[in-house]
């Protein structure tokens, strides 16, 4: 096994085969990650997401997919100048993957690509115990998904910000406070298919209890593009807390809870879900207005 994967992996307890899967994923996240960096695609987008906020901030959940943000608006943008140089650096780890571009059979500005291995292969690889691999299907594949918003809601704030492992290089990502912005939009108005996902609202108790202001300013920026209100321009603070409350009102908890559950370690947190300890959080949210908080 490669060194530098040793170390990535030993920040894991793999005790199960979830945790071997969750484990892969992760660092396949990163290689990849680092391959985007020498494709010199973050001089063209901005890496955002939860697993931006897992990779990068810690986040404690898991996240799936890789999702970046075109800095400026760009309808022509195709991963397929970019997919051998991405499988070129995993390679270079030792793992054998393919990167197809998502071929769309509907009109978006959302360019997808899958990042394909083969599932034992690459646990074997790194060294996963065989009593964690046997019965995993020789043909099971893990899949990464990959998305870029090719028209995305332009006005956010970038920085560099370290990616330790497997090299130090630097990622560029969207502030926190803009992060949080569109992260509330969609929590507030994400169609889900009548569901509420768990997910969008584990990550705005994240950012409150870590006291990451929202932007008033790009949450704006995000009502107008995407049209979820009739007057953007004229939202504040207290209409924002507002709108929050309603939503609590309203969302549906239980499809939360089934969304969230397997993405957390302990599932036993979720316990102290219910309308009051979102409400009580909501309370607690900071506003940045004009960059002040």
């Amino acid at each position: 096994m490669n060194p530098v994967i040793n170390t990535m992996l030993s920040r894991y307890t793999i005790q199960s085969p979830e945790d071997a899967n969750r484990a892969l994923r992760e660092v396949l996240q990163e290689v990849c990650l680092l391959g985007i960096w020498r494709a010199k695609l973050f001089e063209k987008l901005a890496f955002y997401g939860g697993t931006a906020l897992r990779i990068l901030y810690g986040l404690d959940r898991f996240s799936e997919d890789l999702d970046f943000s075109l800095l400026e608006p760009d309808p022509d943008f195709k991963w397929d100048r970019f997919a051998k140089t991405i499988e070129l650096e995993l390679s270079t780890y030792g793992f054998e993957v393919d990167l197809q571009e998502k071929k769309k059979s509907f009109s978006s500005a959302v360019q997808s690509a899958f990042l394909k291995t083969n599932t034992l292969t690459a646990m074997l690889h790194v060294g996963v115990p065989s009593s964690l691999t046997r019965g995993l299907h020789p043909d099971t594949n893990l899949r990464i998904k990959i998305k870029v918003d090719t028209d995305p809601v332009v006005g956010f704030r970038t920085q560099n910000y370290t990616l330790r492992d497997p090299v130090t290089v630097f990622i560029n990502t969207i502030v926190l406070p803009d992060l949080f912005a569109s992260k509330m939009h969609a929590a507030l108005f994400r169609a889900w298919k009548n569901r509420t996902k768990g997910r969008d609202w584990y990550d705005v108790v994240w950012y409150i209890r870590r006291d990451v202001p929202v932007s008033l300013t790009h949450f704006k920026q995000c009502l107008q593009k995407n049209k979820s209100v009739d007057s953007p321009s004229e939202i504040t603070s207290d209409s924002l807390k507002q709108m929050l409350h309603e939503r609590i009102d309203n969302f549906d908890l239980d499809s939360a809870l089934v969304d969230i559950r397997n993405f957390v370690n302990h599932p036993e947190i979720l316990d102290t879900w219910n309308r009051d300890f979102f409400h009580s959080w909501v309370d607690q949210v900071k506003i940045e207005e004009d960059g002040k908080t």
